[in-house]
């Protein structure tokens, strides 16, 4: 016999996480996020840093989204990353990202260059 619907378990998968393989500073991480920019990386190339990988929540200028949504909003965009701040854990793995970019970047010199 069925159980009546308001005493199901519903169970929610879980968010897988891992610890980071690799340990990288704000500055760097800034660097690969403009190769994003460049279109030389995709949001795949950074799950050695990423605790959620793709699913890692980012502000972006103020923004909520996740790393995935991030790639692809700036992805051969003419714009300049200025800064990437990572929230890490104990174990160096990166939990969230405060990232800005500026669009008018190009503005003079061209950062893929």
């Amino acid at each position: 016999m069925a159980q009546p619907k308001d005493t199901q378990v519903i169970s929610l998968p879980e968010t897988i996480r891992r610890p980071a393989t690799k340990v990288i500073s704000d500055d760097n991480f800034r660097n690969l996020v403009q190769s994003v920019v460049c279109e030389k990386m995709i949001a795949k190339d950074f799950g050695q840093y990423l605790c959620e990988g793709e699913n890692t929540p980012v502000i972006l200028n103020n923004k909520r989204i996740t790393f995935a949504m991030l790639c692809n909003e700036i992805r051969g965009k003419k714009m300049k990353v200025e800064s990437v701040l990572a929230s890490r854990d104990n174990d160096n793995c990166v939990t969230s990202l405060t990232v800005s970019v500026d669009k008018k970047g190009w503005l003079g010199k061209n950062p893929c260059k």
